[in-house]
């Protein structure tokens, strides 16, 4: 250990990745990291899922912990009394009361971080969106699961399965079924119209309300799959590029989305 403690953040956790991968990890002395936002965090444990049963030394959950201990531990669905952080996992997505339950509490923390109830609601339209991506496309549904955290300024969310992954279910469609990079894949099922679903424009993998709805409130987004990851980040002009890069391999898709009501 070096002394050093670091926010963690999305390099840290490529860094991580990259070390793990390569095997050169038992050669790197880690700092140790705090972790603060659910993003980094739950895609180090997704991709890695060996640091998540065995937690690291330098990884500190703060209050993640309870989020990160009902990974651990099996747990289907926990919400802190605040409501203001909690996951879900796709083995109870078919009890629609629980479902209900949870969606319902991560609308209350989005509204109590400051957005309107009509905004509150396209989060999370497009959490609904994504979890019902789990459920057509994933084949490994239930290694799905959402989680929320709000905080004065912003609610994160993520939305993630350990299934087949985006390059994998679009190269079901014949049209596609050449395709060999993972960072295409995600680009392609990034516009709207786009599936597995041959001649099916209205069944696209459902990303178009984190581009429509979530417009004008995301600071930050974040979609991984296999060996790459699609990015956007809010600049100070309000712009919103994209970029598209190679990562560590990762199963299945995981999406981070961080927003503020002060947009």
């Amino acid at each position: 250990m070096t002394g050093e403690i670091s926010l963690l953040s999305f390099d840290d956790v490529d860094d991580i990745g990259f070390a793990l991968s390569n095997g050169a990890a038992a050669e790197v002395e880690w700092p140790e990291f705090n972790a603060r936002s659910i993003g980094p965090l739950l895609e180090l444990y997704h991709a890695r899922p060996e640091l998540l049963k065995q937690k690291p030394p330098w990884i500190r959950e703060g209050g993640l912990a309870p989020i990160a201990d009902a990974r651990r531990a099996g747990v289907t669905q926990y919400v802190d009394a605040e409501a203001s952080i909690g996951i879900f996992s796709a083995m109870d997505f078919d009890d629609e009361l629980r479902v209900t339950d949870f969606i319902v509490r991560a609308r209350r923390a989005a509204k109590d971080v400051g957005f309107s109830t009509h905004a509150a609601a396209k989060l999370l339209g497009a959490i609904e969106e994504l979890r019902s991506n789990i459920l057509e496309h994933s084949q490994l549904a239930s290694s799905g699961y959402i989680a929320f955290k709000s905080s004065r300024d912003d609610f994160e969310f993520v939305v993630a399965d350990a299934g087949i992954g985006t390059l994998q279910s679009l190269k079901q469609n014949p049209a596609f079924a050449a395709l060999e990079d993972d960072g295409r894949a995600l680009e392609l099922v990034l516009r709207e119209g786009i599936s597995r679903h041959t001649n099916q424009p209205d069944r696209g993998m459902g990303f178009r309300p984190l581009f429509v709805g979530l417009a004008n409130m995301s600071q930050s987004v974040r979609f991984r799959s296999g060996d790459h990851a699609r990015e956007l980040q809010r600049l100070g002009n309000g712009s919103i590029p994209a970029q598209t890069s190679q990562k560590p391999r990762l199963p299945g898709f995981f999406t981070y989305v961080q927003c503020s009501p002060k947009n």
